[in-house]
């Protein structure tokens, strides 16, 4: 898993990773929200697939 974008603005956090394996290739975009107990928590996850050649 690589981290290829991190934004980060004061309670809210937007990730773009990028996952491998032999047959595809995943971008991640993941969005997130710090709570009142201090952790963060993911509230949307969207996915794209593509398959290697």
């Amino acid at each position: 898993m690589e981290i290829l974008e991190l934004n980060l603005s004061d309670k809210i956090a937007s990730v773009k990773l990028k996952i491998d394996n032999s047959k595809n290739d995943f971008i991640s975009y993941n969005s997130l929200v710090l709570d009142t107990d201090n952790q963060w928590k993911r509230i949307n996850n969207r996915a794209i697939v593509t398959a290697k050649k």
